[in-house]
């Protein structure tokens, strides 16, 4: 997974927001 630290972090807090943690699966 080509993703910029960036790019990342955005998931990253998009992912804590869904799933209330730092992105786990």
């Amino acid at each position: 997974m080509s993703v910029s630290p960036e790019r990342k972090q955005q998931i990253i807090a998009e992912y804590a927001t869904h799933e209330g943690d730092t992105g786990s699966p």
